[in-house]
């Protein structure tokens, strides 16, 4: 909420933008877009939703429950086994034997799923699963895939199993999770947490215009609306009590024109969707549908810890569905100098900047046809060094340089110096703490992904182990180049300038700039480098040898254009000659500011010599770090950093029940002393 209220204050947020939450964040982005919860009243809702998951399920005396919750990603068992084949091993399984199964997140097509159930029918699962696996040849048709699975799951209905969660072919446990959600084992609680959101949500809080066909709800992926088709699908989805009472009330003549009306209805809506939402599958992939085709959104742009939608969604665009449509993936801390425009693209018309929390769409009624087409028939004009870097394909981080990249890093030594035949444990030679260390910095980058004993298995093997990941840079990688730009690069060359750079000299995506600055991290100067050439000059070697490293080369925009034919219009200047004329520009913008200063009578200095003085004084400390840091090292540093957090602090303060405690021992000692 904080982040979208931050767009917000720059005007990042489009007026009609639609939205989506996935699970939980579907109370947030309701919150931050819609305005029907408080802050307050989200973390309430979410704790009594918490609450009333935990009480659907029973425990044993170790607090032990007989749920779990296993992704499967149907795609590597064949490339005809989809959905559907998934979905018939999970109603056999349920038919033939008792207990929960069911599919709960729809996530992307073919590839992701999320199944819930107990222990028992997840391993059954994941035995059928391996099962069809091992025997290959895909049967031609439907009926025959029927018969298939009934003949490799009957003898795992029947037989005993060990039920201990294990991945599979197909099957990934999700650790930590014992509860069962988004199934039908949660419905019992629909009742108790309506009766919550009837008390949040009211009418006159509900501005049906921030929701209206543009809110897409988890239950049913369909863009919100007050009609009697949406109460019926509404209904039909879960035999809601409070639905069919609407339908019963509504005819042919029910009147709309009433906005109380509206209110009242899209109130009743909103609840029925929310109360049943965690009791009902997440139909994501039909969310991402809706978004990428029936809105034809061009830029999504997720508000998350760690880009996990995002990566659902670069894989959904990959799909053939999608092969001709171009849509801007972001994250709101990976992708931040894009979000916010804090740097152009020169490759790029300059068009108003315009977000939103989930999703940015551009209706054809804001966007005329005629001035686009104009746009792109306007020649561009590319800036690099000597002449413009043509724009690289860009190509998907691999988890495998991720982890070799922190391995190399750690223990100081060349990525070509890393095999991904060796295990942890073999490339510290023995040293178990820096080992632990290493596999310390995995679980921060990869969160639950990474495996026990990780440290044992080869490079190669951890990477498979570890699995699909968010395809961007995690929480450590992520520290720990904003330290080297921080400890290493001279004032004013920051990450993002870094990223320009390597966006308009080297025509490197995103993504192949995160391989890149990887490399970086092994690269890292033993001091801080003194200005902004020292500075370029690095990134210039580090470029050339992330370019040898993953086999490619950077060519520059005349080079393709002969290569064409000379049949391309687009001009090219130096990099030198586009500074001179932008320093220009900024004089000539510079002596007018001066000019209306003196007028308006304003000192236009007073800040520049308090920031001198501030530099100043900010030099002095640096100097001071880094002899600090040159005499003892940043390790040390880092090691040695406070962990106090006040918000940790406990006070306790129970004299009143130390007196009755000394009160008792005093007159059983005089008792005893009496005896």
């Amino acid at each position: 909420m904080a982040a979208v209220a931050d767009l917000r204050a720059n005007s990042l947020v489009q007026k009609h933008a639609s939205f989506a939450g996935h699970s939980l964040g579907e109370y947030a982005v309701l919150a931050s877009l819609s305005k029907i919860f408080t802050i307050e009243e989200v973390v309430e809702i979410g704790f009594y939703r918490g609450m009333l998951m935990q009480l659907a399920v029973e425990r044993d005396v170790q607090g032990y429950s007989q749920f779990g919750m296993v992704a499967v990603d149907p795609s590597r068992l064949g490339s005809s086994v989809d959905k559907d084949i998934l979905a018939l091993a999970v109603n056999f399984i349920c038919d033939h034997s008792k207990g929960l199964l069911e599919i709960v997140n729809y996530n992307v097509r073919d590839a992701q799923y999320v199944v819930a159930g107990t222990l028992h029918q997840l391993a059954v699962l994941r035995l059928v699963l391996d099962a069809v696996a091992e025997q290959g040849a895909s049967p031609p048709t439907d009926d025959d895939w029927q018969a298939h699975i009934a003949l490799v799951a009957s003898r795992f209905v029947t037989e005993p199993i060990d039920d201990r969660p294990v991945r599979g072919r197909a099957t990934i446990p999700l650790p930590g999770i014992d509860v069962p959600f988004h199934s039908s084992q949660l419905l019992p609680g629909v009742d108790e947490f309506r009766a919550l959101l009837q008390e949040k949500i009211q009418p006159e809080n509900i501005e049906y215009s921030a929701l209206h066909l543009r809110y897409i709800p988890n239950l049913t992926a369909v863009p919100f609306e007050v009609s009697r088709e949406y109460f019926s699908l509404v209904h039909s989805i879960t035999q809601s009590p409070v639905a069919a009472s609407v339908l019963g009330g509504w005819s042919d003549d029910t009147s709309m024109d009433s906005s109380d009306k509206v209110a009242r209805l899209a109130a009743t809506l909103a609840v029925e969707l929310l109360a049943y939402q965690f009791a009902s599958p997440v139909q994501w992939i039909d969310t991402q549908d809706a978004l990428f085709g029936k809105f034809g959104v061009r830029r999504l742009v997720e508000i998350g810890a760690s880009p996990i939608l995002s990566g659902m969604a670069a894989k959904t665009l990959k799909s053939e569905t999608y092969a001709d449509k171009r849509v801007d993936v972001l994250h709101i801390e990976r992708d931040r100098d894009t979000i916010y425009y804090t740097q152009q693209r020169l490759l790029e018309p300059i068009v108003e900047p315009v977000a939103s929390v989930f999703t940015e769409q551009t209706e054809q009624a804001v966007v005329p046809a005629e001035p686009v087409a104009s746009i792109v028939a306007e020649p561009q004009i590319s800036v690099g060094v000597g002449v413009a870097a043509a724009p690289l394909v860009d190509a998907p981080l691999q988890a495998l340089d991720v982890v070799v990249a922190v391995v190399a890093h750690k223990t100081k030594r060349s990525l070509a110096d890393v095999s991904p035949q060796k295990s942890i444990k073999a490339l510290v030679g023995g040293k178990s703490t820096l080992q632990n260390e290493i596999v310390g910095d995995l679980h921060k980058e990869f969160s639950s992904k990474v495996p026990d004993k990780a440290e044992d298995l080869s490079l190669q093997a951890l990477t498979a182990a570890i699995g699909a990941f968010s395809g961007g840079l995690g929480k450590h990688t992520q520290s720990q180049l904003a330290r080297l730009f921080s400890n290493k690069m001279p004032g004013g060359f920051s990450l993002s300038t870094a990223r320009s750079k390597l966006q308009s000299v080297y025509g490197l995506g995103p993504q192949r700039q995160d391989a890149l600055l990887l490399v970086a991290l092994t690269m890292e100067p033993s001091s801080r480098l003194s200005g902004d050439a020292e500075a370029k000059a690095w990134i210039d070697s580090v470029a050339q040898a992330y370019a040898a490293k993953a086999g490619i080369s950077y060519a520059s925009t005349s080079v393709i254009a002969g290569s064409s034919g000379g049949q391309s219009g687009a001009p090219a200047i130096s990099s030198a000659e586009m500074e001179k004329m932008q320093q220009k520009q900024h004089e000539h913008i510079r002596q007018q500011i001066q000019v209306l200063a003196r007028y308006a009578g304003i000192d236009t200095r007073e800040g520049p010599r308090q920031a001198e003085s501030d530099q100043l004084k900010s030099a002095q400390m640096q100097a001071k770090l880094d002899g600090i840091s040159a005499e003892i090292g940043d390790e040390f540093i880092d090691g040695m950093q406070p962990l106090f957090d006040a918000r940790k602090a406990r006070h306790f303060d129970s004299s009143w029940n130390w007196a009755r405690q000394e009160a008792y021992e005093l007159i059983q000692r005089a008792i005893a002393h009496c005896t």
